[in-house]
């Protein structure tokens, strides 16, 4: 019998080791296991400071973060409405296949965690944020959300008015 701590490390290399048709950059995937939000994509990127960090990964091989920094994205809450989110310290490691954001950084910073029949919803004061994209794994599937990166700092107010900002950091 295994125990749960090698299931999850299981799950963690298999996911690694797997190739996903449906996920691009504009999914973010919740991960319960990630120490930090991280990306294999720096498109966007800014506040950068680089590093050249160890990061041990699900299968206890590590990966390179070369440099971390902060990212904006466009959402969806859960009325509808489009919102503004901050990821601070976003790891950059570029041989990573999927955007992580961090379940645990997000309670550290207020949030609080609700699951439904549709997904898991990350809860602070006005905002809910709901990973209700599922991604099917073998016998397991992931949450993601669906978020569109913004890359003009400019016209983001323009574009979006009085746009409410969460700060995932």
């Amino acid at each position: 019998m295994t125990s749960i701590q090698e299931e999850v490390s299981l799950i963690g290399y298999s996911l690694l080791n797997m190739t996903f048709n449906n996920i691009n950059e504009e999914m973010w995937i919740l991960d319960s296991g990630a120490s930090s939000h991280m990306t294999p994509n720096d498109n966007g990127m800014y506040n950068i400071r680089t590093d050249n960090i160890p990061i041990t990964i699900g299968n206890g091989n590590e990966m390179k973060c070369l440099k971390l920094g902060d990212i904006d994205l466009i959402g969806l809450n859960t009325d509808g409405k489009e919102i503004r989110i901050t990821l601070k310290n976003v790891k950059y490691i570029p041989k990573l296949k999927f955007n992580l954001i961090s379940m645990n950084y997000a309670i550290e910073k207020g949030f609080e965690i609700k699951s439904n029949k549709n997904g898991i919803l990350l809860i602070r004061e006005n905002v809910q944020l709901s990973f209700d994209n599922k991604i099917m794994t073998n016998g397991a599937s992931l949450l993601s959300m669906k978020v569109r990166q913004v890359y003009d700092y400019a016209n983001i107010n323009k574009q979006h008015n009085k746009l409410d900002v969460t700060i995932l950091h």
